[in-house]
């Protein structure tokens, strides 16, 4: 299996955040689907297997960032008010989570 590339770990945190964009939207009818082609692909396609397998904070990372995306997107929809703030704040969270991953592989590809 190669390493683990920046390029591939932008489609894995691309494949997290499009049901959560969509849930965001108040798409359900997207986001739903989404989240299953979502939970496929952390399975079944091999590159969500070598990340897993070569960052050992991944399985904790993907998890998180699809539960708290489902939870704020829930939360978002239900209150309105609150959508902007909430939609915000978790995109600073899913960006600053990802960050020590994304400097790792960084690191290990020597960049």
């Amino acid at each position: 299996m190669r390493d683990l590339s920046s390029k591939s770990w932008m489609y894995c945190s691309a494949v997290l955040a499009f049901p959560v964009a969509a849930l965001f939207k108040g798409l359900f009818t997207w986001a739903v689907p989404l989240y299953v082609v979502a939970i496929v692909l952390i399975f079944a396609d091999p590159l969500f297997k070598n990340l897993r397998r070569s960052i050992p904070s991944a399985n904790r990372f993907i998890i998180v960032i699809l539960l708290s995306g489902a939870i704020v997107g829930l939360i978002a929809n239900i209150f309105p008010t609150t959508h902007t703030w909430l939609v915000a704040c978790w995109c600073v969270f899913f960006i600053a989570y990802g960050w020590p991953i994304a400097s790792n592989i960084d690191k290990k590809n020597g960049i």
